[in-house]
């Protein structure tokens, strides 16, 4: 059996997959996106569905998409035999001199949520995170929502969690097939933060990890032509 677990990131929902989730269907894999809930979506906690077939055959893939990787349980994590980070990371930030302005930055985001410069802040972040893209053009925007109440506190709780991450995700399987795909004009995660994650790896994998620099790309990594190349690499033996 072939499953995947697909988590977003902070500020967008489950859509983003949508492209996704229909090639890996098409191709026999078990698909489900999982949901944080900041707008009009229901939260959604997949799980792993029981095996059926010999073990051996058995594929649980784990995909996540920035913060996403922390939003993963640590129970389903460390059932994963493959994990693609997409834009992600292990410590967002850095224990470099951007350490301070890093957590300047997202803590003034944190304050703006609920007030009437919400709106401007998100778009500022959606703009960066699809540079250099044009944001209409992005995948990502579509996948904007409206945030409810609830939803907001979750966005704030989501931020601290962000400013907190300064290791791999609870529960990260040391015998995983790994794949990390980052832009290399990604204007969220930084170099150091890049950096962080492979020395991370590293030191926790019992074997090497698969790294993929998409040139001219940013933060947002929705392009269709990746789908297939990801489903390839995770279909490998």
């Amino acid at each position: 059996m072939k499953q995947v677990i697909a988590m977003h990131g902070w500020g967008c929902n489950n859509t983003i997959w949508k492209q996704w989730k229909i090639k890996f269907q098409n191709k026999g894999w078990l698909w489900q996106s999982g949901e944080r809930g900041y707008g009009t979506i229901s939260t959604f906690k997949p799980n792993w569905h029981k095996e059926t077939f010999q073990a051996s055959s058995n594929r649980k893939a784990i995909i996540c998409h920035s913060l996403g990787a922390h939003l993963i349980e640590k129970e389903i994590l460390q059932k994963a035999t493959d994990v693609v980070f997409i834009s992600s990371f292990s410590r967002f930030i850095p224990n470099t001199a951007s350490n301070r302005t890093l957590k300047i930055a997202l803590k003034s985001m944190k304050s703006l949520i609920g007030t009437d410069q919400e709106e401007a802040m998100v778009r500022k972040f959606l703009q960066k995170a699809c540079s250099p893209k044009q944001i209409e053009d992005s995948i990502l925007n579509s996948s904007r929502d409206v945030y409810s109440a609830e939803g907001k506190n979750k966005l704030r709780l989501d931020l601290d969690l962000l400013i907190a991450t300064n290791k791999l995700p609870n529960g990260f399987p040391k015998k995983a097939r790994v794949l990390v795909i980052q832009g290399k004009n990604d204007l969220i995660v930084i170099p150091a933060t890049r950096t962080a994650l492979k020395e991370d790896l590293q030191k926790h994998l019992k074997s090497s990890t698969t790294y993929w620099d998409i040139p001219n790309s940013g933060h947002d990594l929705f392009t269709i032509d990746l789908i297939d190349r990801v489903k390839n690499w995770l279909e490998q033996s």
